[in-house]
């Protein structure tokens, strides 16, 4: 295998036989997506998707703590700052989620097929990376999580898509919550394909690069899937999701928030008052615009997810509550955002509704 770029650069490419390995390569800030690391990432599988020597990809994170975090949210953050305060005549933070919700779309619609290495922390916008991927492997290491409520923010990246195909209530769960999970929850809410020890995946690797080599392409997925298959293994413990999730379906299968809440709080338990408490410290408006966002995705395609994404990006960025949690979280890191408005009584349906609304570009355009 060799590096056909520069160690420096943010995405790395190297070549093994008929495979194109790929490398977000940002691990000091765990690999979290700038937009020259998108653009890079979404060339070379526009170029490797018309080389016929090419067969499949392989996406790999740097490091050893994260495949990626997500996107590099407190630049875009500095970017939108600017433009609100008149310094820039471009909003550079659309052109941001235009071009990353583009690139989800591409890796979904791929022709040849692509294998996500999701070792470590996969969250937010590295999931957008992930999940539209064919094959998607995690270890005893990953950690999943979309936890846009908690910086004021929409779940995306095509993420709703997902969520909804999770058993229950559980993609309800996630993204109300923000809550991390792990490789057990991941493989049993289908967020993932096969679950692959970090002990085992360099032989994985090199099994699945001479299978690739040798089979014919219309033979590639199931020659990927039986050696996959053949290395994956079930993981060592029941995530938490599958033994509770009678109790998350009876307490997010409500319309409301309010109802969401009050259930959690009828059921007297620790998990309950914790997550009450947990979500109540999300951004208002964020809890119900996601909450009418994964209710909407439940028939869409995933073209469609992803169009809303945009409509609802663009919406928030025009607001308040992004800002003020990232503030919070990555910035200041006081931890107390203050959200406007403050209570889920001021967020009426006619401001959800707003969110929904056509915004200044669309995605198909």
């Amino acid at each position: 295998m060799s590096i056909q770029k520069n160690i420096d650069d943010e995405f790395l490419v190297s070549v093994c036989g008929s495979v194109m390995c790929g490398t977000l390569n940002r691990p000091h800030s765990l690999n979290a997506l700038t937009l020259d690391m998108m653009r890079q990432l979404s060339s070379n599988l526009k170029h490797w998707e018309s080389d016929e020597s090419v067969k499949a990809v392989f996406l790999t994170g740097a490091g050893d703590r994260a495949f990626c975090a997500g996107g590099n949210i407190k630049a875009v953050y500095y970017e939108g700052l600017a433009y609100r305060e008149g310094e820039t005549t471009e909003n550079t933070m659309v052109r941001f989620f235009y071009e990353e919700y583009s690139m989800n779309r591409q890796i979904f619609h791929y022709k040849k097929p692509i294998c996500a290495f999701m070792n470590g922390i996969t969250m937010g916008g590295g999931f957008g990376v992930a999940g539209p991927c064919r094959f998607r492997i995690i270890s005893e290491s990953t950690v999943f999580a979309m936890p846009e409520v908690g910086i004021g923010f929409s779940t995306d990246v095509g993420s709703v898509f997902f969520l909804s195909k999770c058993p229950g209530e559980i993609g309800t769960y996630l993204g109300l919550t923000g809550h991390k999970i792990g490789p057990e929850d991941m493989l049993y809410c289908g967020l993932a394909s096969h679950y692959i020890p970090l002990e085992k995946q360099n032989d994985c690797r090199n099994a699945l690069s001479k299978i690739i080599e040798e089979a014919n392409h219309d033979a590639l997925d199931e020659g990927i899937k039986i050696v996959l298959d053949e290395f994956a293994e079930e993981p060592k413990a029941e995530g938490y999701l599958r033994e509770n999730q009678p109790l998350v379906d009876l307490c997010f299968s409500a319309n409301s928030i309010e109802e969401v809440l009050s259930r959690l709080r009828d059921k007297g338990s620790d998990w309950g008052k914790e997550t009450a408490n947990l979500m109540e410290s999300r951004s208002p408006t964020s809890l119900k615009v996601v909450l009418a966002h994964l209710r909407k995705g439940k028939a869409d395609s995933f073209d469609e997810v992803t169009s809303r994404d945009f409509v609802l990006s663009q919406h928030f960025l025009e607001g308040h509550d992004f800002y003020e949690g990232i503030r919070a979280q990555l910035i200041d890191k006081d931890k107390t955002p203050r959200w406007m408005p403050s209570r889920l009584s001021d967020v009426d349906e006619t401001l959800v509704d707003h969110y929904f609304s056509m915004a200044g570009r669309i995605l198909d355009e």
